[in-house]
């Protein structure tokens, strides 16, 4: 028997084998990648243009929920004024 000093250990390989392989999928993904990369000023643009629209909405929203509480509002008083004063004379 040899005796060695400066053993190595073999190698060892792995037999890996998916069980499914969609090669549009990773097509698909490949694209969807380089696309990020060559553009992020774009991605950048894209995202702003939804962050206004979200906002110009939000507003939208904020004015048509105002005017609605103070047209309620001006009923309301008006309402009041028009009772009190047939039922309060000064």
């Amino acid at each position: 028997m040899r005796f060695k000093f400066f053993h190595l250990p073999a190698h060892r390989q792995y037999n890996y084998q998916p069980r499914f392989y969609d090669s549009r999928r990773e097509h698909r993904k490949h694209v969807e990648e380089e696309a990020k990369q060559k553009r992020p000023a774009m991605s950048m643009k894209n995202h702003l243009i939804q962050y206004r629209r979200a906002e110009e909405k939000n507003q939208r929203l904020r004015q048509i929920i105002t005017f609605v509480t103070l047209t309620a509002l001006f009923i309301i008083v008006y309402l009041i004024v028009k009772y009190f004063t047939k039922t309060w004379p000064i």
